[in-house]
């Protein structure tokens, strides 16, 4: 017995908290709804959908965990890039900008400009920066989100009202 009660206090000890899972697996639910109801263009990645994670090795990781299928009926995988540098950016479907990485967003934009990306971030003003939606944490612990549609047409990314519909802000 006392074994047991050993095994269990060492296994609580490297679980996250309640919180920190649930924040992330809204945001991976949310990147979900993103890709079913977002269209690319169709001389855009068809056979292969990538994602791309900048600078955050940790997200790389729990994002290419996710089984997602795209809006695209003919592609065929999803890919998932870990991007740590300027340099190394790929032409993705989807570029995923952690708060600490967004100040990189417009030199990121700048390196694969006229491609149809999709930019997300979770830093709040991240829209008037060029991201396309953003994640919010309120005040009260909920996750939503921010959309600027502007900058997806500009981009020639197609999205379903239903995107619209659950976001706090739209312009």
């Amino acid at each position: 017995m006392k074994r047991i009660v050993t095994l269990i206090s060492i296994s609580l000890l490297t679980i996250p908290s309640y919180s920190q899972w649930e924040e992330q697996d809204i945001k991976f639910l949310l990147l979900k709804k993103f890709v079913t109801q977002i269209e690319w263009p169709a001389d855009f990645n068809q056979k292969e959908f990538k994602i791309g994670v900048f600078g955050s090795m940790g997200l790389y990781r729990q994002i290419s965990q996710m089984d997602i299928r795209p809006y695209h009926a003919g592609t065929s995988t999803v890919s998932y890039y870990y991007i740590n540098n300027i340099e190394s950016l790929v032409a993705c479907n989807i570029i995923y900008v952690p708060n600490e990485f967004t100040d990189e967003l417009n030199v990121i934009q700048k390196n694969l400009e006229g491609h149809p990306i999709l930019y997300i971030t979770e830093k709040d003003g991240a829209l008037e920066e060029g991201s396309m939606i953003n994640f919010i944490t309120r005040n009260d612990g909920n996750i939503t989100y921010e959309i600027n549609k502007a900058a997806l047409k500009k981009s020639k990314l197609y999205y379903s009202h239903k995107i619209v519909e659950g976001s706090t802000y739209a312009d």
